[in-house]
């Protein structure tokens, strides 16, 4: 009797130092989903909510400019004051065992690198059909605050967050890190709308790649319409006669209003279809 009640304590002993790491390793970091009414955006926060815990995630949505966005992203950031800050897109899934094994290479380099700052990793996004950094920004939550002198300069480029870190490198305040473990996928599961919203954007600073995806999507848009609404944000781009596109989801909202387009309508999007291309 007491063998047993001696191997059930050391059991309980056990679970209860596993339930404290684990829990602990899931305070360590704060992730931030920032959404524009992504398709994806229920299921994505649910599955971070799940994979880090509900009270790690938070949403910054439908705040424009994109620099205004960012700017309280990092201000819940610090203010939470987590080892690390995860900024994750609402188009965005990861694969948490693949995210597991990114932030360990991530711990490994800032301790060989005290100046190491934010690191990216392999997602397969759906519309160049690679593998590429997008979607997710890991950041060293205690240098965040190096950011602030970049805001006006940032301001207004279409990627506020890459001219800020930009910045901070060619500074030399801070080193950048890409990981090459593929941990998810991006841009999948979108609405017609978005998908034409996207690369209307896209379309001036994309253009070399653009003209290489357009072969592509030609022949994959018989057998999936996604790639013919990526076409129609390109061919809607090249028919404007003023082709400077402000980066403001309201000014493209207006834009596309205009134009007078019926978008077909997305059925509930299943848990089925998500785990068969994150398993792919």
């Amino acid at each position: 009797m007491k063998k047993i009640a001696a191997t059930l304590i050391l059991v309980f002993v056990i679970l209860l130092t596993f339930f404290f790491v684990f829990n602990h390793k899931k305070s360590e970091i704060t992730v931030i989903v920032r959404a524009v009414g992504e398709r994806t955006e229920q299921k994505v926060i649910e599955y971070l909510k799940r994979d880090f815990g509900e009270k790690n995630v938070f949403v910054v949505k439908d705040v424009s400019p994109l620099i205004e966005a960012t700017k309280k992203a990092y201000s819940i950031a610090m203010k939470r004051n987590a080892k690390w800050t995860l900024f994750v897109d609402a188009d965005t899934f990861i694969k948490k065992e693949n995210f597991d094994v990114f932030l360990k290479k991530a711990d490994e380099i800032i301790v060989q690198d005290e100046k190491a700052f934010v690191f990216q990793g392999y997602l397969f996004d759906k519309f160049p059909q690679v593998y590429r950094y997008a979607g997710i920004w890991l950041y060293r939550t205690d240098k965040l605050h190096l950011l602030s002198k970049y805001y006006d300069f940032c301001s207004l480029k279409l990627k506020p967050d890459d001219c800020m870190v930009s910045s901070l490198i060619y500074d030399k305040v801070g080193t950048s890190y890409t990981i090459d473990i593929p941990i998810g996928i991006h841009d999948f599961f979108q609405t017609s709308e978005s998908i034409l919203k996207k690369y209307l954007l896209r379309a001036s600073r994309l253009a070399q790649k653009l003209s290489v995806w357009k072969k592509n999507w030609k022949d994959l848009s018989k057998t999936d319409s996604d790639f013919y609404w990526a076409l129609k944000g390109l061919e809607m781009y090249e028919s404007l006669e003023d082709k400077n596109i402000k980066n403001d989801s309201r000014w493209i909202d207006e834009l596309v209003k205009k134009q007078n387009i019926v978008f077909p309508r997305n059925e509930e999007l299943k848990d089925e279809e998500i785990k068969k291309v994150l398993d792919m």
